[in-house]
Parts: C-alpha cells; sequence; structure tokens
C-alpha cells in the first residue's frame, strides 16, 4: 500500500489486491490482514480513466481480507480496483489491480440439459429485469417438437437449472420457443410455438385436430415458488394456416399485458400485432393491430418491444418503403425509398391503443430494414433500432465495400416528442455482419446491446481492438454504457473460445436485465458437446453440430 495524498498515515506493507474470476459473473478480492486497520474500502474505477470519479464498492471492517461480488464482464475489462486502508493515524490507498486477460473464467457457458446435434439452443433467450431468471429456448429439439429451459440465480455467482417446460400439446415442427418473454420478477413466462396447427376453440385455446397449418399458439407460464405450471394457452378466435402466431412476444413487467404478432393474414398477407389483458384467471384478446395501409412487402410486426408498464408499443417495419426522415405523427404512404424500414410507435389511452409515431432514420438509406429488430426501456423513453442492411463504413459514409455491416439507431422520447439521438456502427465494421440483427436496451437505458451475428471476426473474448477475418458467421456483441449523455464507441464482445469454431451465430438473441448488470447472449449455431451450466468456455470440443449455446456475462 501506497500513501495516499497527505493523509499522514505513512507506508505500510503491502500491494495490490488479488482479483480472482472463480465463478460465473463472481469476483473475489482479496488482501493480506491489514494490522490496526479500523475500516477498509474496496474501490473502483469503472474506466480506467479519469472521465467517471472512482466510486466505493463496499465499506469493510478493519479485519476484512477479502471481498466477493458479481460484475458486468464488458464493463470490467476497463474497471481498476484498488484498497483504501484507514487506521488513527490516517488513511493510505493501495496499487489498483485489473482483470484484463482473465475475463473469460467468469463468463456463463449454458448448454442445453441434453446437448444434440441441431437443436439450436439459444434460438432465444430472455432475462427477468431483476436478473434472476433466464429463459433459453430451444425450438428445433426433437424434430422441431422445442423446449426452454428456465433457470435461476441460486447464490452469488451460482445459476442452476430450475425446470424444462415444453407445450402441453406438442408435436413435431411446432418449434415452441420461437419467441420467449419474462415478467420483471421472471414469474411469468410467455413462449410461442408459431407452427402449431390447430383449430381454436371458441375460448381461443388450441387443441389437437391439425387442421390449420402453421397458424400457431402462444402458452403462458406461472411460476410458484420453484414449481412452473401451464397459467394460459391461446390463438386468435379467427386464426388461419400460415398465420405464424407468435412469431414476436412480448410481457408488460406485471406479466398482465401479452403483445404477439400474426405473421400473415389470409386475406392481405400483411402482419398484425394483437394485444392480450389478463382478465381475473383469463386472457382475453383486447384489441388487434394492423397498419392504416397494409402491404404485404412492408413486414410490419417483424418486431415488436413493449414498454414495462404496457403502455408503449414499439412496432418494427424494415420493408417499408417511405421517404422521410425523422418523427411524423402518422405513417407516410409515398414510395420514395424502397426498404428503407420503419418504426410505428403505440400507446394505449384508457385502454384503446392509438398510433402515436411514425419513426425514420435522421438520414434514410435504401435497402438499410431499418426496424428489423427493436428494444425499449423500462419507461418507453428510450428505443434503439437495427437496420441490418445499412451500408455505411465506421465514419458514417455510404460505401458498397461495407454491404449489409448494419447499424443500430438511437431514438429518445420527451412527453410525446421522439429525437433521433445516436445512430451506433459496430466499432469494427464489415460487410455482411448485419450489425443490429438483435438489440437490447436496459430497463433504465443506460446500457445498450448489439449483436451483429454474421461477424466473421477471429478475435475472441471482450475488448478486441483489431479484426481479423476468418471464423465464419461466428458473431459478435457491442456492449455501450451511457456516460455523459454519449453511448460511446462501445466495447466488442466475442465468443470466448481459443479457437472461435465457425457459423456460431453469437448474437442471433440478446437479453439484458433491467440495471443491464447482467447479459444474455445467444449463440445457436455453437457446435459444442456438453451439457449443462459452467464457466469454461474456453473448453470448446465441438461433437454436437448447431446443438447451440448462451453466455451469461
Amino acid at each position: 500500500l501506497v500513501a495516499s495524498g497527505g493523509g499522514g498515515g505513512g507506508a505500510v506493507t503491502g500491494s495490490a489486491p488479488t482479483l480472482t474470476l472463480s465463478t460465473l459473473k463472481r469476483l473475489d478480492v482479496s488482501w493480506p490482514t491489514q494490522h490496526g486497520a479500523s475500516t477498509i474500502r474496496l474501490l473502483v474505477d469503472p474506466d480506467g480513466d479519469s472521465q467517471q470519479p472512482e466510486g466505493v464498492l463496499a465499506d469493510l471492517p478493519g479485519d476484512a481480507t477479502g471481498h466477493a461480488l458479481e460484475v458486468f464482464l464488458p464493463t470490467a475489462f476497463f474497471a481498476r480496483y484498488r484498497l483504501e486502508v484507514c487506521r488513527p493515524a490516517g488513511c493510505v490507498v493501495s496499487p489498483v489491480a485489473s482483470l484484463v486477460g482473465n475475463l473469460a473464467a467468469g463468463v456463463g457457458y449454458v448448454k442445453s440439459p441434453t446437448t444434440a446435434e441441431d437443436d439450436h439452443f439459444g434460438a432465444r433467450v430472455a432475462l427477468s429485469a431483476d436478473g434472476q431468471t433466464l429463459a433459453v429456448s430451444t425450438p428445433a429439439k426433437d424434430n422441431g417438437t422445442g423446449e426452454v429451459a428456465v433457470y435461476r440465480r441460486e447464490a452469488l455467482g451460482r445459476w442452476g437449472l430450475e425446470q424444462v417446460l415444453r407445450a402441453p400439446l406438442g408435436g413435431p415442427d411446432e418449434l415452441f420457443g420461437g419467441a420467449l418473454a419474462l415478467s420483471a420478477d421472471g414469474n411469468t413466462l410467455a413462449a410461442s410455438a408459431i407452427g402449431e396447427s390447430s383449430t381454436p376453440s371458441a375460448s381461443g385455446q388450441p387443441n389437437e385436430d391439425g387442421a390449420l397449418p402453421n397458424s400457431g399458439a402462444v402458452y403462458v407460464f406461472a411460476r410458484v415458488g420453484t414449481a412452473w405450471s401451464l397459467d394460459g394457452a391461446f390463438k386468435p378466435v379467427q386464426a388461419a394456416q400460415f398465420d405464424f402466431f407468435g412469431e414476436q412476444v412480448e410481457l408488460s413487467a406485471d406479466g398482465r399485458t401479452l403483445v404477439a404478432t400474426s405473421a400473415w393474414q389470409p386475406l392481405d398477407f400483411a402482419r398484425e400485432v394483437h394485444v392480450y389483458a389478463r382478465l381475473g384467471s383469463n386472457w382475453v384478446e383486447q384489441t388487434v393491430i394492423a397498419p392504416a395501409v397494409p402491404d404485404p412487402g412492408d413486414g410490419f410486426g417483424s418486431s415488436i418491444s413493449l414498454s414495462a408498464d404496457g403502455r408503449w408499443l414499439a412496432i418494427g417495419d424494415p420493408w417499408d418503403d417511405s421517404a422521410g426522415s425523422g418523427s411524423y405523427p402518422a405513417a407516410l404512404t409515398n414510395e420514395g425509398s424502397a426498404d428503407s424500414g420503419a418504426v410505428h410507435v403505440y400507446t394505449s389511452l384508457s385502454g384503446a391503443w392509438v398510433a402515436q409515431a411514425f419513426l425514420k432514420p435522421g438520414v434514410p438509406q435504401d435497402g438499410a430494414r431499418f426496424g428489423q429488430s427493436v428494444d425499449l426501456s423500462s419507461d418507453g423513453r428510450v428505443l434503439v433500432a437495427g437496420a441490418t442492411e445499412d451500408q455505411r463504413d465506421g465514419e458514417g459514409n455510404l460505401d458498397p465495400a461495407f454491404a449489409a455491416a448494419g447499424a443500430a439507431h438511437v431514438f429518445e422520447r420527451t412527453d410525446l416528442a421522439w429525437i433521433q439521438t445516436d445512430y451506433l456502427k459496430s466499432r469494427l465494421p464489415a460487410a455482411e455482419d448485419r450489425f443490429g440483427t438483435a438489440v437490447a436496451v436496459s430497463g433504465d437505458g443506460l446500457t445498450l446491446a448489439i449483436g451483429a451475428p454474421d461477424d466473421d471476426g477471429e478475435d475472441t473474448g471482450v475488448g478486441g481492438l483489431v479484426r481479423v477475418d476468418g471464423a465464419t458467421n461466428s458473431g459478435a456483441v457491442q456492449v455501450y454504457r451511457r456516460q455523459f449523455g454519449a453511448w460511446g464507441a462501445g466495447i466488442r464482445v466475442k465468443p470466448s473460445h481459443a479457437s472461435a469454431p465457425r457459423r456460431l451465430r453469437f448474437g442471433d438473441a440478446i437479453a439484458l436485465s433491467g440495471d443491464g448488470a447482467v447479459m444474455a447472449v445467444g449463440a445457436p449455431r455453437q457446435s459444442d458437446a456438453t451439457s449443462g451450466i459452467g464457466t469454461n468456455p474456453t473448453a470448446y470440443d465441438g461433437g454436437a453440430f448447431s446443438s447451440g449455446a448462451a453466455y451469461l456475462y
């Protein structure tokens, strides 16, 4: 330990604290006994420089020799830790310690409880807002019957499998788990089966007749204690074949409002968005939202996001052809910018859903498919939308060499006015990355994660600054933390395998906890043959092609 400017404590024997990532996301900080100390503080500089002030992680008694906490691994890459030891004569601080080069040991590596080839475990991931519950789907399991594995945080640095859920009448090609959503406390789960093929009953519940191929269904499960049970199963009363109902699903924080899409309608072939409310023990369809002028080529409902209070709904429309920029009170009807994309924003007023805004990028681009993905913060004031076919370089210049590099657009709402505040590109962009395939914003609106599952970079781990392509579709995620009103350059996150196998599609699905302290990333084409949950993602051995995996940070 070295003296802290004029504290009067003098120098004492010691060194920087020892940092160890011993289990999933758990950081153990240890140090020698500090004789005569009255108090010890564990300090952290979050970004390793002077932009953010050093903060106190823990106030500890003077006889303490260690402290354990959970860390968000992407930002832990920059963090610098040290001790402040106080005695009656004054306080001294130690040299700093960092985790650079040691992050892989803390990455949660989640595989199916029963790993098998071509299962695509990790096709969808969902996290509860409190960060205590994780759901991971395997829609291709058992010839497309599908299942959802639910995990629960058991203790500091330890997660366990809670239950594996299946559709009660599920069968091959139903793809149960094709979309997922969790309530804020993790006690309500919605999961769809877009290949379900029955005729709905009068109350909208599915049956086993198989008369409407691929009409789709949504199932709601509830948890009491540690046990999950079916709480509802439904489909539109006017279901039709090839509706693919449930292609996207969302839940409000309290789990009492559910939104689900129908991919196709038999008359106009345009997507619709169904809103359901829980009344007593039943789920009742509240309304159906459709574009004012249906266009079969627009893709209305390709992505959706619901605010925590269930009052704000964003609907992606990536093949929208209208020409314009910024925010409009109603959808544009011109055809001046093919497949530039749009996002529709609706709000609920006394139970009625009304169109509130129609968003276009500040600098629209033909073919960019803005709205391919979309996510809202808990209060519905921050909106991020992916544009997977964006072809601008890292400086924002149109360049055919960056075709389908992808981008993400961030909008913020003040009262009823939406303004685009940021245009985000990958830190190391390249053609065909499709950055923006998946997007997630934390509930507090201060953390963003953007997936690029077609990224070919050979780099691994967190914080890469150099890219050499050669790991085809291994995938990447870029994480941003909002500081001083700006998102910064972002932190690049890649799979942790020393030799990243090809076509993991890491970043195909992303979820963030409400405070942005937990991130789950799906990699549905990962091919490791192991099963269960662990913390050694560098131990890749292959053996189960496209079995899939999920990662916890």
